[in-house]
């Protein structure tokens, strides 16, 4: 089970990942994830000792209840703010990069990364609105009308316990 946020700022003509704001307003893109739960399976290699490398490697399926938050503001104008909820399915994948198993101890620690892929319908829309009430509508949506990729990536560092 999991929660968290994460926190983007977009000035014009910045670029991050593959996308690139080409437009004449500053961005902030918000992400926050009520709850996550994931249920996979995963492949552990027999390797021994205090430090293994790359030793599990897991896949499965996460649901996911978020939030979408955006802001927009040209130089000198208004700030539109927006929020958008969505839950669904992602694909998971997490793979263990260094794990410690302390000698004598049946506690063991682990390093790795994990990242979840959902896959959004298009197009998607959001309303934004000023302090005034106005709004504005964005739209994001693919040439051929296929679902949107959505990838979110982390690092996780994890404790253990088992029988080697």
């Amino acid at each position: 089970m999991e929660l968290g946020s994460f926190n983007l700022g977009l000035d014009p003509g910045e670029k991050f990942l593959w996308f690139t704001n080409n437009t004449g307003y500053e961005y902030q893109v918000g992400l926050s994830i009520h709850w996550m739960a994931t249920a996979s399976l995963a492949f552990r290699f027999e390797e021994k000792g205090e430090l293994r490398f790359l030793n599990t490697l897991g896949t499965g399926v996460s649901f996911y209840d978020a939030a979408f938050h955006l802001s927009r503001r040209a130089p000198s104008a208004s700030l539109f703010q927006g929020s958008q909820g969505h839950s669904g399915f992602a694909l998971h994948l997490h793979l263990s990069l260094v794990e410690y198993h302390p000698p004598k101890d049946l506690l063991f620690f682990n390093l790795g990364v994990k990242g979840s892929t959902a896959f959004l319908s298009s197009p998607q829309s959001m309303t934004l609105r000023d302090s005034s009430g106005a709004t504005q509508t964005l739209i994001l949506a693919t040439k051929d009308g296929s679902s949107i990729p959505f990838p979110y990536f982390e690092a996780f560092l994890g404790v253990g316990y088992g029988i080697d």
